[in-house]
């Protein structure tokens, strides 16, 4: 058996909400620009995880032009509370970094770190509940 040091990757498409044609928008009359519209089309990629004092530390790449790395993380005590289940952290980073993207307007967003905030880990939990839950949340 051979185990590989690198990283597994896994790849997500970010949908965007910004290459539409837009006639008063600031690319002008016809719409982004070619080179805009696939700087708004960026893929993530999750490269991997590390676990420090804080908490897991979630590496993630957005392709595009340029290509940018982002660190995620989560704090220790959500996993320790039960707020969310260690194979669930990928996705929620980069459900995170996927809104971060599609937000931007005109200034990429930064490469850095970001925290996962105990309000987008309850955002998160209930948009993955099972139909039945959230239709009882939604009553209360």
């Amino acid at each position: 058996m051979h185990l590989s040091k690198e990283p597994a990757e896994e790849s997500l498409t970010i949908p965007s909400t910004a290459t539409g044609r837009d006639a008063e928008g600031p690319d002008g009359p016809r719409g982004p620009s070619k080179a805009r519209e696939q700087q708004m089309r960026s893929t993530v990629h999750y490269v991997g995880f590390r676990s420090t004092e804080d908490g897991r530390e979630y590496t993630l790449r957005a392709s595009g032009t340029p290509p940018r790395m982002f660190v995620m993380l989560i704090a220790h005590e959500h996993f320790v509370a039960g707020q969310l289940r260690y194979q669930d952290g990928p996705d929620l980073c980069c459900a995170k970094l996927t809104r971060v993207l599609a937000e931007e307007t005109g200034e990429p967003a930064p490469d850095g770190e970001f925290v996962v905030t105990a309000k987008e880990l309850l955002e998160y939990h209930s948009s993955h509940a099972a139909p039945a839950v959230r239709k009882r949340a939604a009553r209360s």
